[in-house]
């Protein structure tokens, strides 16, 4: 190997090594290359970290550390999520006195990262905070005495703003920007609390008195009811029906369960305990009435006494008088049909089913005639219900009601509805006019007052709905008119209905919803729901902040243009 001197460009001298046979030109290269090398910079020393940094770093570079909470139960996380918060507190208070350093604050957040990403952890925080919360609350209000009506939204203000005060700050945020943000949404929590108990009170005080009655009386048959059926809020019921376009809004499903208990409701009025009155269940509930009546019957004769016969010829006198002679003849006909068959005052029971059913008959000529010969049936049943024992009486009152719910189910059955087996709620009403028992009336009015639909459904609303969603109005796009991205903004368009009808539109359709507005009862029972609304929404805020991305740049001693940072 031989030693050359050579002179730099910059007329520095310097001696290479080179092998003895190298040409000039070998050796010209040579002394390029090592001149080149002399002027790289130095290289840094690598920053010193603590091992807390150095944890966190290998922890959110490669991913390869064990995560902490794996394998951990739910109630640990949610243990440890508890004294995650109040040792936050702590961190935040040794913050703002200077013990606790902005290094170890964002290392403690990078390093609680995987507990904040535990629903246990979140809430075991969230409960911490609620906690923490409500110890600060007597004394804001008592800050907040002579605020008028502002008093409680200043309380909850000053703790929520308070206690986000307290918490740590890590780098990119400030105390007061946390503090403002616990303050706005104390604040919030109160609007919201306050203001959903006079919104319930006004829609239940609007409610009729006698609508009320039909809503308490609906309960009590176990049909379940929506929002929308206990208010007369115009909004409310629009909203309500909205609901039914709405996917996994629940609008299908409640008006089912509705329609099946209201069903129920009816059939139990006639001894039928079925959710659907079909052919089948009808035809059982007859035949068992039928046999009702032949039990009783076929034990007991009518006696046909003269007082009875007496109150018959007043009403054939009456019906002589007022109407013209053939009509009074149909009349004069049904009281000679009971006198043909009661021999020596005395009629069969069987013989009385058979009077009874011929003149119930005649009844429906309707008008003076229908009038007459309904007092003509009445004097017989009084008659029939005077011969048999008190046990048999109370019996047969029982079955002639029954009976005469089931004549009317029958013809409520014969409209549209009644091809499905169901009773359709507001179809009652009009036929009670015939004549009905109390316990009829009762439901005709549950269905007429509460059930029945206030706002059509012309088929309009879900056309226009679902258009809109295939032709881009709804979304991003449609899938007509936009090929691939269409289809992408249509099903983003349905996502975002499904996530409204899963949230709102199950609450409107819901009996538990429903029943913290009706009757009066609302002011208690959403002040019980929304009271924690205050603490809640500041408490959410300062747990779900946990899970901001913090830069790993900003931890001294990272390096923020490292490629392996970049995206986090």
């Amino acid at each position: 190997m031989a030693v050359y001197r050579v002179t730099a460009p910059d007329g520095s001298e310097f001696e290479i090594t080179a092998p003895d046979d190298a040409t000039e030109e070998q050796v010209l290269a040579y002394a390029q290359q090592q001149f080149a090398q002399q002027q790289q910079p130095p290289q840094p020393e690598a920053p010193q970290r603590t091992p807390e940094e150095q944890r966190a770093l290998e922890d959110a570079l490669t991913g390869t550390s064990l995560d902490p909470t794996a394998g951990q139960s739910f109630l640990t996380n949610a243990h440890q999520g508890l004294g995650k918060f109040f040792a936050d507190t702590g961190r935040g208070v040794g913050q703002m006195t200077g013990m606790v350093s902005q290094q170890d604050v964002d290392a403690a957040r990078l390093r609680d990262e995987p507990l904040n990403n535990t629903w246990g952890g979140v809430l075991g925080q969230g409960a911490g905070a609620m906690a923490t919360l409500a110890i600060p609350g007597a004394g804001a209000a008592r800050l907040a005495q002579g605020a008028g009506r502002a008093a409680p939204y200043l309380a909850a203000a000053a703790t929520g703003g308070g206690l986000a005060g307290l918490q740590p700050v890590a780098t990119g945020e400030t105390r007061a920007g946390n503090a403002a943000t616990g303050a706005a949404l104390g604040a919030a929590g109160q609007a919201v609390a306050s203001g959903l108990g006079v919104l319930a009170t006004k829609a239940a005080s609007a409610v009729n008195p006698v609508v009320a009655r039909s809503i308490e009386a609906a309960r009590a048959a176990g049909i379940p009811l929506n929002v929308a059926q206990v208010t007369d809020s115009a909004p409310i019921r629009a909203l309500q029906a909205a609901t039914r376009y709405l996917p996994f809004a629940g609008a299908t499903k409640a008006s089912k369960a509705q329609q099946e208990a209201f069903n129920r409701a009816v059939g139990k009025s006639f001894g039928a305990d079925a959710s659907v009155l079909s052919d089948d269940v009808m035809k059982a509930a007859r035949q068992k009435l039928g046999a009702e009546f032949d039990d009783i019957y076929s034990r007991n004769d009518v006696a046909v006494t003269p007082d009875v016969m007496r109150r018959l010829l007043a009403i054939e006198r009456e019906a002589g008088e007022n109407l013209v002679p053939e009509e009074a003849q149909i009349v004069r006909n049904q009281i000679e049909r009971i006198v043909r068959k009661a021999q020596d005052g005395v009629m069969s029971g069987r013989a009385y089913q058979g009077v009874r059913s011929a003149i119930q008959t005649a009844e429906k000529k309707g008008g003076d005639i229908g009038r007459l010969i309904k007092g003509v049936r009445s004097e017989l049943d009084d008659a029939a219900a005077q011969s048999v024992g008190p046990d048999d009486a109370a019996r047969l009152a029982k079955v002639r009601g029954g009976w005469a719910n089931l004549r009317m189910t029958e013809e409520a059955l014969s409209q549209v509805a009644g091809s499905a087996g169901n009773v359709r709620p507001a179809a009652l009403w009009p036929l009670i006019r015939k004549g009905s028992t109390k316990e009829m009336r009762e439901l005709a009015k549950i269905g007429q007052n509460v059930l029945k639909e206030t706002i059509g459904d012309s088929g309009t609303g879900p056309r226009t709905l679902y258009q809109s969603l295939l032709t881009g109005s709804v979304g991003a796009g449609g899938l007509m008119a936009g090929g691939t991205a269409g289809a992408v903004g249509a099903l983003t368009g349905l996502g975002k209905l499904a996530a409204v009808g899963a949230v709102a539109g199950k609450a409107l359709n819901t009996d538990t919803a429903s029943r913290l507005l009706a009757q009066g009862k609302p002011t208690a029972g959403l002040a019980r729901l929304a009271k924690p609304l205050p603490r809640l929404l500041p408490a959410g805020q300062m747990v779900l902040s946990q899970d901001t991305p913090l830069n790993i740049g900003t931890v001294s001693g990272y390096d923020p243009n490292d490629p392996r940072y970049q995206g986090r």
